[in-house]
């Protein structure tokens, strides 16, 4: 699968981690780049699951399979505070691939909800580790070809609005919202 807008095929803008979610990448700056480990940017999957917690990688395992069917794709990870991180996808999906992805997660019984012409999936990871209490909320959109996941492992902000707008920034046709 080609990451990027690199992709000459792509019909879809895919927007660089720095504009992709606006209030993580402000979260992230006002708390101090320098108090992190790793620094916030595009990451390859592999990559990601040494950054983050099981919790952040369940979400991104269970529809893997859709995922690894793409035309393309950008993650970005963005540590928001110490214990605290942002994850977010966009991925080219076709019709089919999309209606399959959203199939299952009805199936899955995520809750679902509508804004304008965006499908939107949510749902609380909950950690098997008894000693932490960190919650991970978890947004899938679908909007035409695009789809996007934000995985918000302990971050103090909503980072599903902004996640879209930096898609719709990039992609002004995909949204007609009431």
């Amino acid at each position: 699968m080609e990451s990027g807008s690199e992709n000459d095929s792509s019909a879809v803008n895919l927007p660089e981690c720095d504009a992709m979610n606006a209030s993580a990448q402000q979260e992230h700056e006002a708390f101090g780049p320098d108090q992190f480990t790793y620094e916030a940017g595009e990451v390859e999957l592999p990559d990601l699951s040494e950054r983050v917690s099981p919790d952040t990688m369940e979400p991104l395992n269970k529809y893997q399979p859709f995922y690894n069917k793409a035309s393309s794709s950008r993650i970005c990870f963005w540590p928001v505070n110490f214990e605290g991180h942002v994850v977010e996808n966009v991925s080219e999906v076709d019709a089919r691939v999309r209606d399959e992805a959203i199939d299952q997660m009805r199936k899955d019984e995520l809750a679902e909800s509508k804004l304008g012409n965006v499908t939107v999936f949510r749902e609380l990871v909950v950690p098997e580790d008894s000693k932490s209490d960190t919650k991970t909320h978890v947004y899938y959109m679908f909007v035409d070809d695009v789809w996007i996941t934000v995985i918000n492992h302990g971050g103090g902000g909503e980072y599903n609005f902004s996640a879209l707008d930096g898609v719709v920034a990039a992609n002004p046709e995909l949204v007609q919202l009431p």
